[in-house]
């Protein structure tokens, strides 16, 4: 788990999307076809797919329901631009699934990317794997040059004070009709004068709001914490979106902030290259993409640093989350079971290793 899973979680149930394939299950889909072709079970399948999207069998393969290559598809297929909410991520799932390729071994991992921690510090990891989901940016570009609704905006708000965060909102915004949802899954309604915000309770308890609202031509919605009615209801009534993205200049909260950054909407995998290590104890995931240290940062989080590199401290208890910027644009989650310093030390352990380390051999998948 990162520390911003039960906020994604709640965007997406905040919109009416189709089914959301996650990383985690785009992986477990690559790691049953790469045991059937260890096993020889399917291994004319997979050459026919690799083949068909231009890759070698040896190397980076491709996603299952793959048949052709992105550059391909940009050029061949046409371009039916999505009109609902639930049509665009569909959309951006769709390139996602079609064009992620899967390391074979930790070689084809990036150098960059390939970390692990000291075995002295955590037991060796059971599972390892590294995807490549590049191919989505190409295979979406004539939708998003030529559809209002691609790409999804976002715009993640975040405040600090004595070294925590105070404040971790994301605001997003598609350009298709606003679609409401039905009364059981709506807690309350507050009145913004032109629309109507319905507030979701999705996880009730937490202290994560999840709100939504919109016109005929445009879909909105902010989750976070801490979010007041007044706040929800002068967002409502002030953002704004333009072709270069989301304004919040007139939200008071947007204007109080250490940190405003943008990103895609969608599927957060799209664009990225993702090698992740783990077992009972310990989830490290290291991601190259545009997102930055600050999308991932939660009300609550401690700032850190980790190997000299910023980096933010999540505690529930129970699991504790340690997020750092490895670089400009490479990010790492390390999850761990137990407490903080413990997950702290650990990060502070995690170095670039070679591609024969015998633990990333044994555990690849």
């Amino acid at each position: 788990m990162t520390p911003s899973d039960d906020e994604l979680s709640q965007r997406l149930q905040a919109l009416p999307t189709a089914t959301q394939r996650s990383v985690s299950e785009i992986e477990s889909r690559a790691r049953t076809l790469r045991r059937r072709r260890r096993a020889g079970g399917a291994s004319v399948a997979v050459v026919a797919v690799a083949m068909a999207a231009g890759v070698l069998v040896t190397g980076w393969i491709t996603s299952p329901t793959g048949g052709v290559s992105a550059a391909d598809s940009a050029t061949t297929a046409p371009v039916e631009c999505p009109r609902t909410v639930e049509d665009a991520f569909a959309v951006v799932n769709d390139a996602v699934n079609e064009t992620t390729r899967y390391a074979a071994d930790p070689a084809e991992a990036p150098d960059a990317l390939r970390l692990l921690w000291s075995p002295s510090v955590a037991p060796a990891p059971t599972t390892a794997s590294a995807s490549d989901v590049t191919d989505a940016d190409t295979r979406l570009a004539p939708y998003e040059a030529k559809c209002p609704a691609l790409p999804m905006r976002e715009l993640r708000v975040v405040a600090v004070a004595d070294d925590t965060v105070t404040r971790g909102v994301t605001v997003a915004h598609v350009d298709v009709p606003y679609v409401a949802h039905e009364a059981p899954e709506v807690a309350r309604t507050l009145d913004a004068g032109s629309v109507d915000v319905q507030i979701l309770e999705s996880e009730p308890g937490k202290d994560l709001v999840s709100a939504r609202w919109g016109t005929d031509e445009e879909s909105w919605t902010a989750i976070g914490s801490p979010l007041s009615d007044a706040e929800i209801i002068d967002l409502a009534r002030t953002a704004h979106a333009t072709a270069d993205g989301i304004v919040l200049d007139e939200w008071g909260p947007a204007a109080e902030a250490d940190h405003v950054t943008p990103s895609t909407g969608g599927n957060a995998a799209a664009g990225a290259i993702i090698y992740e290590a783990s077992n009972d104890a310990v989830h490290l995931t290291i991601r190259r993409s545009s997102a930055d240290l600050w999308q991932r940062a939660k009300a609550g989080a401690q700032l850190i640093e980790v190997g000299e590199k910023p980096g933010l401290l999540h505690d529930d208890g129970d699991h504790t989350v340690v997020t750092w910027q490895v670089a400009d644009d490479i990010v790492a989650d390390l999850g761990v079971r137990g407490d903080a310093t413990h997950a702290h030390e650990i990060a502070e352990s995690v170095v670039p290793t070679s591609a024969d380390d015998s633990r990333l051999v044994a555990s690849w998948q």
